[in-house]
């Protein structure tokens, strides 16, 4: 069981809307389960767009389909640049941003 006072993100990129349900379903969960979580929802570029850092965050629920040829759905493309982007910057082991980072992925295709 997580700790009360932790603070879980919900993430989803979604272009036909069942990544959007399984991620609301897991939301919805842990706020009946385990209320005192600071439990967060968004699409995965909502929470890029708000000036958020997912290297910042320590606990990830990441919720993706894909789309056409293995694409990123539209509500993902920019969170999925700025992973890119950030990934592009590490120049050593020493600069690791997302070391403390705890996510589970679940990819729909």
């Amino acid at each position: 069981m997580p700790s009360d006072n932790c603070r879980l993100l919900v993430l989803y990129g979604s272009q036909t809307g069942q990544s959007q349900t399984i991620a609301e379903e897991i939301y919805n969960k842990i706020k009946q389960d385990w209320p005192a979580i600071d439990t967060e929802l968004s699409t995965m570029n909502d929470y890029i767009l708000g000036g958020n850092e997912p290297a910042n965050e320590k606990l990830v629920v990441m919720v993706i389909s894909s789309t056409g040829d293995g694409d990123p759905p539209e509500n993902a493309v920019k969170f999925m640049r700025h992973l890119r982007n950030r990934a592009k910057s590490i120049k050593d082991n020493d600069n690791l941003p997302f070391i403390n980072l705890k996510f589970t992925l679940l990819g729909l295709g």
